[in-house]
């Protein structure tokens, strides 16, 4: 929290500056790098931190009472927010070593093909991290999409449906919406973590002149080559 120290000497410093620490920067709810945040890099050149998470606003427990809570700043609540998401992709793959923990977080956080020494990799995508494979070879990934959730998916002014995707090679791929009866509604744009492998897309309800559709089933196409696959969502307001 010493970006605006103005006797800070600008490096990171121990423990954060290991380079095999997982250090973390803070952003607010939109995004946007909170004034605190210490910037990188390392003293020896090193680019940190590793990724931010929010720590502007948090909602967390008060010390005022046992059922108190308060909003509260700091990396010391972007660091937490972190921490857990490392635990749940330990609980998803036991036999990941911290390593593996920290690549896959870095790796498909949603500024890992430009990191810098503000947003480091930048803000994780936890369920991209439990799909990324640090040791797979690109040409063992298959097209597919993965599990569509939520499915019903209850379209609203602020919700969405995140839909998995692999890829198996760099190459031309369209993913779109058509509705029951073959009408093309939307193509969708993706979040790819590599030029192959896991990645995912978002889709909001709405058609391609940003009109939300009418409750109904629908399949997410997923095209590449000759190949391609589909899934079926179903949509309900």
């Amino acid at each position: 929290n010493e970006r605006t120290n103005s006797n800070w000497g600008g490096y990171i410093i121990a423990p954060a500056d290991a380079d095999s620490i997982i250090t973390v920067g803070a952003v607010d709810s939109v995004g946007e790098l909170a004034s605190f945040s210490s910037h990188g890099p390392t003293y020896d050149g090193r680019t940190k931190p590793e990724v931010v998470a929010q720590g502007v606003g948090v909602a967390c427990a008060s010390p005022g009472g046992p059922a108190s809570y308060a909003y509260v700043s700091g990396t010391s609540l972007s660091t937490p927010l972190v921490a857990g998401s490392a635990a749940l992709l330990l609980e998803a793959h036991p036999t990941w070593r911290p390593e593996d923990v920290r690549i896959a977080l870095m790796a498909t956080a949603s500024r890992a093909h430009l990191p810098d020494n503000d947003y480091g990799w930048g803000i994780p995508n936890v369920l991209a991290a439990l799909d990324y494979n640090t040791g797979k070879p690109s040409s063992q990934y298959t097209l597919a999409i993965g599990q569509i959730y939520p499915n019903p998916f209850p379209v609203g002014n602020r919700s969405f449906v995140l839909i998995p995707v692999s890829i198996p090679a760099q190459s031309s791929t369209r993913l779109d919406v058509y509705n029951i009866i073959g009408q093309h509604v939307v193509q969708l744009n993706w979040q790819k973590t590599s030029f192959v492998g896991p990645a995912f897309a978002i889709w909001d309800g709405g058609d391609d002149r940003g009109r939300r559709v009418p409750s109904g089933i629908y399949f997410v196409r997923l095209a590449t080559g000759n190949k391609s696959i589909a899934r079926r969502v179903t949509v309900v307001h």
